[in-house]
């Protein structure tokens, strides 16, 4: 569980909070605000970016997910000194059963 750097132990955790209390807030409050002005260029381009912003937004939160998961098998691996099988581990070996 002890991370081995400052930046391995830190970057995420970090990661995480700029996403979520900044980022997302951020472009909420900007959207708002143009909705509520009534800012037509604004709101134009929210609309034409929409596809790009849910794309950015998606590839970000995913690589947050990632981090939970494979902070969890550290975790695990750590507290039993075993390697915690991942999900796609799991999925293959419930198939290979099956045969």
């Amino acid at each position: 569980m002890a991370a081995g750097d400052r930046l391995q132990r830190y970057w995420r955790p970090i990661y995480a909070l700029e996403l979520s209390l900044l980022e997302c807030p951020a472009f909420a409050v900007t959207l708002l605000h143009a909705l509520w002005i009534g800012h037509g260029a604004g709101i134009e381009g929210f609309a034409q970016l929409s596809g790009l912003l849910m794309t950015y937004f998606g590839a970000r939160f995913g690589v947050l997910g990632v981090y939970v998961g494979g902070r969890t098998r550290e975790k695990q691996a750590c507290a039993t000194e075993q390697i915690a099988p991942s999900v796609v581990n799991e999925i293959v070996r419930a198939v290979v059963k099956k045969k």
